[in-house]
């Protein structure tokens, strides 16, 4: 059987798709950090919106500074606002409920003015069955 969650907010349609989830550094970064002494940053507990709209799953700018991670890389990206905009690609691990863990990239964007710190995009999606069910105010994702 897959690991699967489902949630159920009290008003999907005002809130969307939200899930608490953790972000942490990846196992690549936590094994160098532990053959050095230094210490592991524990996971961060945060707020993601699942976005079938996004190509690429994104943390907030400040997320990445919060768990002193080092670029991979550089992607440019055009959202609804902006156009042009560079940003930090991360490996990192996502830590779903139900104990799911999945390691991918994601990019280090501007969310302000919203209240979450990631949204899953679809490199996450791909690996994943998203079921969004309106009129019973639930949505379930399985990997």
């Amino acid at each position: 059987m897959s690991p699967t969650f489902t949630v159920r907010p009290s008003d999907l349609f005002q809130t969307g798709p939200v899930v608490e989830l953790s972000i942490g550094i990846s196992s690549l970064l936590e094994d160098q950090l532990k053959k050095e002494g230094k210490p592991i940053p524990p996971p961060i507990k945060v707020k993601a919106m699942i976005d079938t709209g996004a190509t690429v799953t994104a943390i907030s700018d400040k997320l990445a500074k919060t768990l002193q991670l080092e670029p991979i890389g550089v992607q440019t990206i055009n959202t609804p606002s902006s156009q042009n905009v560079e940003c930090g690609v991360y490996h990192v691990r996502l830590y779903f409920p139900e104990n799911i863990g999945l390691e991918s990239n994601v990019l280090g964007a501007p969310l302000k003015g919203q209240d979450i710190a990631c949204l899953i995009g679809r490199n996450v999606l791909a690996h994943s069955v998203l079921v969004y069910i309106g009129r019973e105010n639930q949505f379930t994702l399985s990997f």
